[in-house]
């Protein structure tokens, strides 16, 4: 036998071992003289304290919880103790309005697509020549200070604590995002940056129908019960509901020519007007790439899946028929377009690629699963899947005209070249 189990049988209450532990350990010397279990749970108490001293506090909630002590009296402590270093750590250092002789601002990337938002990250100089920045990790605000010390105005976007939204006007993104922060106690110290735009993000300007919507999944069938003794058939699943149609396409007039930003880069400017709203498109000026514009019907939604049938009584019964997958919506007709051109640039005639088509037909809904057979039983027969929708006709062919250049883009400020 064991030496262990020896002592155990031999001294009942175990030749000095320890079963519990009862003081806090400190260090691992402290662990000794325990049984298996205790003294694990010993060792990663240690460990939490540990964590605690080097400030990982995640590390040391863990450790603690792992050791099962944290219901201890000195376990509860340390728990507190770590509790109270989250909340302090959570807490941003407080600045003196007065104090502060600078802000600088900069952001996560060097550029940003309209549409798409960066981090802005804010930093201030103090007096006494030492430097704090806005936090980025809300579980570790200390050291660092809050956003809601100042305020941020930028036409060209919005701005929410520090995370820029660019706008989607292109007007406003030629020459950059300007976005201004000035200190909220003391507006007069602020700073300005210029984030520049980047348009790898726009392939096309699509300005189709609305989506229809897609048809709602069925419900399960009803099973007949699970009691020792019932027989019976399961419940047929339930049908899948249609999709919605797409919209018809817009009726959509779109100017296009090209402007030179402040730092001489070449841009190809396409602005879209429907009943729907404004639209914009740029990207560098390339007369070799080309350009899908569109005012096509919008793509209708799919059918829903049916629901599975139910299954057969447990003593006995077959499964329940699937349900029906929903029809597919049927597609938006395509709508009308008229793109007018900068005559200068005659190879935008080639550069755009117009559309108007008929929006795509919903897929349909998979029909359901067959139940499951009781026992005995079989098993049920799976649903029918549901008929896809068709797409939509197609609109009137788009007209695209050369037109001069004081005709385009007129009251929008865009100096074409």
């Amino acid at each position: 036998m064991r030496p262990l189990l020896l002592c155990l049988i031999a001294a009942g209450a175990g030749c000095g071992m320890k079963f519990t532990v009862k003081t806090e350990p400190r260090q691992a010397v402290d662990c000794g003289g325990y049984l298996p279990k205790p003294k694990q749970q010993c060792l990663a108490y240690v460990a939490a304290v540990a964590a605690f001293d080097r400030a990982e506090l995640d590390e040391a909630r863990g450790h603690l919880n792992r050791s099962e002590l944290n219901q201890t009296e000195f376990g509860l402590a340390l728990a507190g103790r770590i509790d109270a270093a989250f909340a302090q750590a959570r807490e941003p250092d407080a600045i003196v309005a007065a104090d502060v002789t600078a802000i600088e601002v900069s952001a996560a990337a060097d550029a940003v697509c309209p549409g798409k938002p960066v981090d802005l990250r804010v930093a201030v100089k103090l007096r006494d020549g030492t430097r704090k920045t806005t936090w980025t990790d809300p579980d570790h605000k200390q050291g660092f200070i809050d956003p809601s010390l100042f305020v941020f105005d930028s036409a060209a976007g919005e701005v929410a604590s520090t995370r820029f939204t660019a706008g989607r006007d292109v007007r406003r993104s030629i020459d950059g995002f300007t976005i201004r922060v000035g200190l909220k106690e003391r507006p007069e110290v602020a700073a300005t940056a210029v984030i520049a735009a980047s348009y790898e993000c726009m392939k096309g300007l699509y300005v189709d129908g609305a989506g229809g919507a897609w048809g709602v999944a069925g419900d399960g069938g009803v099973n007949p019960g699970v009691s020792e003794h019932y027989v019976g058939t399961g419940g047929r699943g339930g049908d899948g509901g249609d999709g919605g149609d797409g919209g018809d396409g817009l009726d959509v007039v779109m100017d296009a020519g090209v402007v030179r930003n402040a730092n001489g880069t070449e841009l190809l400017v396409i602005k879209a007007v429907a009943s729907a709203g404004t639209f914009w498109f740029a990207a560098p000026w390339d007369p070799s790439r080309q350009v899908e514009v569109s005012a096509d019907g919008g793509a209708a939604g799919g059918g829903g899946d049916a629901g599975m049938g139910g299954s057969g009584g447990s003593s006995g019964g077959d499964g329940g028929v699937g349900g029906r997958g929903g029809r597919g919506g049927r597609g938006g007709q395509g709508g009308t377009l008229e793109v007018r051109y900068d005559a200068r640039h005659k190879e935008l005639a080639r550069v755009l690629i117009p559309t108007t088509r008929g929006g795509a037909g919903g897929a349909g809904g998979r029909g359901g699963s067959p139940g499951f057979s009781g026992n005995p039983g079989r098993g049920g027969e799976p649903g029918l899947d549901g008929v896809a929708g068709a797409p939509g006709p197609g609109g009137k062919k788009p007209i695209v005209r050369a037109v001069a250049a004081s005709e385009l883009f007129v009251g929008d400020g865009l100096g074409l070249r």
